[in-house]
């Protein structure tokens, strides 16, 4: 990870509207967490220090999620003319969330092209697209002449969206507390995290979400919320109200 920017100068640098800059990148997946502190005088005060630690009127760290993806297809093989041959392809995806690359959710579209050369016709031209199951798929081709055909599976992968939920109060993560749904009912693979008031979800699509989070005075109670794939809280219930 690197790390340029004005922010990373010695001493003042700050420019007239109080701001430096620090930009964040990584080759691989993961999350970055930014925390910014600074030591000041005000009128020739004493100094004092301030960071993002969330307590007003000070904002809280901001939090960078890298993702990554990638894709296989196997086998090579020789076949006899007309004799069919299947490739299967495999989609990986790396959500930042620690857990490293795992298979890519069900229903992930995968296409293909192929480059027929030295006589081959492949049919069909380009193969068959195909969805995932459990982060694979496969495609067909056969050819009446002799000759090689070089196929390439593509995809196209975009990754759940994390929503932000914020409360009036401290938010406490509970084992099993948070559950995605899909529209049928379904339950779907999803993270959660907190920060302090923020309820921090990894989601796909538009999902119903049901939570429970321990109040100020560890008193759980339960809530409903709908949210749409944009991040917006269509509504929210307390269930015990």
């Amino acid at each position: 990870m690197t790390v340029p920017g004005s922010c990373t100068t010695a001493g003042a640098n700050t420019d007239v509207n109080g701001q430096c800059t620090i930009t964040f990148t990584s080759p691989t997946g993961g999350t970055v967490t930014g925390h910014a502190t600074s030591t000041l005088s005000v009128a020739g005060s004493a100094p004092f220090t301030v960071q993002t630690d969330a307590v007003p009127p000070n904002s809280g760290d901001a939090v960078k999620v890298f993702q990554d993806a990638k894709i296989a297809i196997t086998p090579n093989g020789t076949n006899r003319v007309g004799d069919p041959h299947t490739f299967t392809a495999t989609v990986m995806v790396d959500l930042g969330n620690g857990q490293g690359f795992v298979l890519a959710p069900d229903g992930t579209p995968v296409t293909f092209t192929s480059l027929d050369s030295n006589g081959a016709t492949s049919t069909p031209n380009p193969p068959a697209p195909c969805t995932t199951t459990g982060g694979s798929c496969t495609t067909t081709i056969t050819s009446p002449t002799t000759g090689q055909t070089v196929v390439s599976a593509h995809v196209t992968f975009t990754t759940p969206e994390e929503v932000t939920l914020t409360f009036n109060e401290d938010v406490r993560q509970v084992p099993d507390g948070v559950r995605v749904y899909d529209a049928d009912g379904h339950e779907l693979a999803s993270t959660a995290r907190t920060r302090d008031e923020d309820l921090l979800v990894t989601i796909e699509d538009e999902y119903g979400m049901a939570f429970t989070v321990p109040s100020a005075y560890v008193s759980p109670r339960g809530y409903t919320a709908t949210v749409d794939s944009d991040g917006w809280v269509r509504s929210l219930e307390d269930s015990d109200a």
